[in-house]
């Protein structure tokens, strides 16, 4: 009788870009779990993000760009909704405010 034995090609290793796409898909996917809205998005960003990018940012055309990036999005009301419905759900948490830079 022909055994089936565990093929080598069973097992690979996922580059990086395949490792990225796999660890957003399940932070998405336990976000879900977790009843977690998605936080809105500026320029595909977070305000954390964009917050970490306008420190470190060193020239005042960049500080103004990533300035209007955070008032853009602070100004939303899908991010402001996003705010209170996690204020509501985890008042516990420190939630990121606008940002006082």
């Amino acid at each position: 009788m022909n055994q089936v034995r565990p093929s080598a090609r069973m097992f690979y290793v996922l580059d990086t870009s395949t490792k990225k796409r796999v660890q957003l898909i399940m932070k998405n996917l336990a976000n879900l779990i977790n009843g977690m809205s998605q936080e809105p998005l500026s320029n595909g960003k977070t305000m954390n993000q964009l917050v970490a990018l306008y420190k470190r940012s060193k020239k005042k055309a960049s500080k103004d760009y990533w300035r209007g990036a955070i008032d853009g999005l602070a100004g939303r009301a899908a991010y402001v909704n996003w705010l209170r419905a996690m204020k509501k759900k985890y008042p516990k948490y420190i939630l990121p405010k606008y940002p006082k830079i």
